[in-house]
């Protein structure tokens, strides 16, 4: 897994939220071209696909902050955002930009 979390902090696709001097929570992103490139590990075409790999967050707000610098970064250069949810059989979620945005940023 260290191999992996390297990859996403070399080619600076990640996000972090730090508290207290305290790391509190992390996205890993890449940007593929279509929905394929999802699930291919080690895939960064740069494309308009903003694909979240993996989220981990601790403490209330944590994960509205995280997304909040992402769209805050991204929003302009990406059209859609995607992400896989596991509680739905692996199905690959992909949502423009703005709805990703009122849905994953709430309250």
């Amino acid at each position: 897994m260290l191999k992996w979390v390297q990859w996403f902090i070399v080619k600076k696709r990640y996000y972090t939220v730090v508290r207290d001097g305290e790391l509190k929570g992390v996205a890993l992103v890449r940007f593929v071209d279509d929905e394929a490139g999802c699930r291919k590990d080690y895939t960064d075409t740069g494309g308009k696909i903003c694909f979240v790999d993996a989220t981990v967050a601790e403490g209330e707000g944590v994960m509205k902050e995280l997304y909040t610098k992402m769209f805050n970064d991204l929003g302009h250069q990406c059209e859609t955002m995607a992400w896989v949810r596991p509680k739905h059989n692996d199905k690959t979620v992909c949502v423009p930009m703005g709805q990703a945005r009122r849905r994953l940023i709430k309250g």
